[in-house]
């Protein structure tokens, strides 16, 4: 089982996994912007989103930016896209300022 970091460089990436696989995808974020990546389509059968966290740059202040990072595990084989994007929460993809999408090949 592999481990795949991928970051905002491999947008529009295909990848090849296996099942078992972890994927990390990090993009940079900042909260205090109001404006939040979401994950908006994924096939749920073959990637199984563990979580979601958000880490801090060391050097920032208060306010400031950081990296939000989506962890899935690959369930079963198959194709899917990961589409991400940044908008604020309350107002949908209506608002969004960032798109992010790779491919994913589950063998």
């Amino acid at each position: 089982m592999s481990k795949i970091i991928i970051g905002e460089e491999d947008k529009e990436k295909t990848f090849k996994v296996s099942r078992g696989d972890s994927i990390v995808i990090s993009l940079g974020e900042n909260p205090s912007t109001g404006y939040l990546w979401k994950v908006c389509a994924v096939d749920k059968e073959i990637l199984d989103m563990e979580n979601s966290e958000f880490s801090i740059f060391p050097s920032t202040g208060i306010g400031g930016g950081g990296i939000r990072s989506f962890h899935f595990k690959v369930a079963l084989p198959g194709s899917t896209k990961i589409q991400l994007k940044l908008q604020y929460p309350w107002e949908g993809s209506n608002s969004s300022i960032k798109d992010f999408m790779v491919y994913i090949d589950a063998l």
